[in-house]
């Protein structure tokens, strides 16, 4: 599911950047901000990779072979996914958004679902989905 969920935000970043730059009547400083928001997420996505790759195995031990291996990489990750969550919620109304992803006990405001957008921000983003 990390996979999934981390190349689905990967996926709605990218779709962002090319929005945010493909729009070039909107002020450079809307334009930044959603750039550094961007590459915000690419560094929380690298660094869940990380935090991934550097948890232990069930059942491994360290120096100490009666005691198992807990590290801070264990706790960094589950709040690096839970961030992940948190961010990849904003795009819930994405048809490929999956409710399994949502993060527990979060409140989000209500929004239009998929195909009954209001012409926001992300009803402009469908669009660009289906290339109208």
């Amino acid at each position: 599911m990390t996979g999934d969920l981390a190349a689905f935000l990967a996926a709605r970043r990218d779709e962002d950047e090319k929005l945010a730059r493909s729009h070039a009547a909107r002020p450079a400083r809307y334009t930044a901000r959603i750039l550094r928001e961007i590459a915000a997420d690419r560094a929380l996505l690298a660094a869940l990779e990380r935090a991934r790759q550097e948890q232990p195995v069930l059942g491994s031990f360290r120096d100490d072979p009666y005691e198992p291996a807990v590290s801070f990489s264990a706790g960094e990750y589950a709040g690096l996914m839970l961030a992940v969550r948190l961010r990849a919620a904003v795009y819930r109304d994405h048809p490929g958004y999956r409710q399994e992803w949502s993060p527990a006990g979060a409140v989000f405001p209500p929004g239009p679902r998929h195909g009954q957008g209001d012409q926001g921000d992300g009803e402009q983003a469908r669009e660009h989905d289906r290339g109208t």
